[in-house]
């Protein structure tokens, strides 16, 4: 067994090296989730059966806007990309992700950014940092929208990343699709994965 685990630690390891940023992801400051609040945070939003992954949801947009659970609906298929502002790997395959998300539009196919750290004590935005994600994204023209997490968001959503870029796949119900893909790639590798989604999706 201790074989084992340790066999596990260094493919992760590894991974990491390869596509993915090596940071844990913790808990905001002050906000501690355990599997208990999570479940609590499904149930009193009523969206266990709804939307699996997120559970309901409002929250803002990176500019502001109130966004809902319902943007799922807007697509086939939702690309929901985990980052970080200090994330060099995350930062770099965000241009490919924008032109992902031209190229696909027309196919029922939408990118959705979710950056992770900007959130602080009581699951509050913290300025400084949604500033820096907002240069990020203009930056990298990653002009697709992005959601600032909040405590439903993170409880039913995050809490259990340890790593980014973190990439999940889901329906327009807002259900989870196959696995979730840590560390970045490149407009091909996304592309290849994206297109067996979506035919997935459609049989």
């Amino acid at each position: 067994m201790k074989r084992y685990i340790l066999s596990a630690a260094a493919a992760s390891l590894a991974a990491f090296m390869l596509f993915g940023c090596v940071r844990i992801m913790d808990a905001p400051p002050g906000n501690a989730t355990s599997a208990a609040d999570k479940s609590a945070a499904v149930s009193s939003d009523g969206g266990a059966e709804k939307n699996t992954l997120f559970g309901e949801f409002t929250a803002t947009d990176i500019n502001g806007g109130e966004v809902t659970s319902d943007i799922f609906a807007d697509a086939k298929v939702s690309m929901v990309n985990v980052w970080a502002t200090y994330c060099g790997p995350c930062i770099d395959e965000m241009p490919d992700l924008a032109k992902l998300s031209a190229d696909y539009a027309g196919k029922g196919f939408q990118v959705i950014g979710i950056p992770a750290d900007v959130i602080g004590a009581g699951y509050s935005p913290v300025d400084k940092t949604v500033s820096l994600a907002k240069d990020i994204i203009s930056q990298t023209g990653a002009a697709y929208l992005h959601i600032i997490p909040n405590e439903t968001i993170y409880k039913n959503g995050l809490a259990d990343i340890y790593a980014v870029p973190t990439t999940y796949f889901v329906d327009s119900d807002g259900n989870r699709i196959g696995e979730s893909y840590i560390g970045s790639r490149s407009y091909d590798e996304w592309a290849e994965i994206i297109d067996g989604v979506l035919a997935d999706i459609e049989k």
